[in-house]
Parts: structure tokens; sequence; C-alpha cells
């Protein structure tokens, strides 16, 4: 609720909401590296084909983007990482799909191959390494002083 309570004042905007997720996601996928398993791969895999289909729509890869993440904080084996990532996952739904287009797209699916290879291999420096400029670049993108509006419950 805290974290709903701060989006609706609007003293966040999505910007802000990235950076937090970055030290956040870079410790998951340096875990992750570590402690995958082969069901965690498998499952990565098959949200990384749908990342990879030109063919599905926006709500789909987006789907596939937070299943992906979430898979991360699972492999982690620490549930706090999936309680952490889960309350920031829903604000972030809305003002993503405004500015998702086809490129975006495109190069979230190049980016999120780079930590799928990185988690496969176990090499924890590439992991945090692909996880940063996939990040980074989302910050680089966005249009600046975009709000975040909660969708759903939680936080």
């Amino acid at each position: 609720k805290g974290f709903r309570r701060m989006f609706q004042m609007g003293d966040i905007d999505l910007n802000d909401l990235t950076e937090a997720r970055l030290p956040l996601e870079i410790s998951m996928v340096r875990l992750a590296a570590q402690r995958r398993t082969d069901d965690h791969i498998h499952r990565l895999e098959l949200q990384q084909a749908i990342l990879e289909n030109e063919q599905a729509d926006v709500e789909s890869h987006l789907a596939a983007d937070e299943a992906f993440h979430a898979i991360l904080a699972e492999a982690t084996g620490n549930p706090m990482f999936g309680m952490l990532l889960e309350s920031v996952q829903h604000l972030r739904h809305e003002p993503y799909r405004k500015h998702y287009d086809d490129y975006q797209l495109r190069q979230a699916h190049a980016e999120h191959q780079a930590i799928l290879q990185a988690i496969r291999d176990g090499d924890a420096d590439a992991a945090e390494a692909a996880v940063r400029a996939h990040l980074e670049k989302f910050i680089s993108v966005q249009h600046d002083g975009e709000r975040v509006e909660p969708t759903g419950a939680g936080g």
C-alpha cells in the first residue's frame, strides 16, 4: 500500500521506478546466475520465445517480460526478491505499455537474450552487465516526467 500511495501522490515518475529497479535486479541476476536450475532456464526460454515472436501483441510481450523477471527473482532462491519485484511490477505495466513500440520490443528481446545467456552460463558478471544495459537503455528512451499510476492490487 505504501508504494501505491506514493505513486498516487505523484511524487514518483517512471524514471524513479526504473532507477530503483536497477540495484534490485542486479542483485537478482547475480544470484540467479549462481543458483538457477534447469527448470528456471527452461521457463526463461519459454518467455524468451514469446518476446522474440514478432506476431505477438504488446500485451503478450509485456506479460512475458514480467514473467521473465519474476522467474529471475525465483531463481535467486530468496523469496524476498519475488516480493520486492512484485511490489513494483504492477506499477510499471501501464506506462511501459504506452512507451513500447516495435523497435523497443525487438530491443527488449535482444536484451533479454543477453540476460538469459549469462544466466544459462552461470556468469554473474555478464548477467549484471546485461541487466544494467537493459534497464539503463529503458531509462535513456523513456519520456521524462511520465507519472506512474498503479494498476491492480499490491504494493
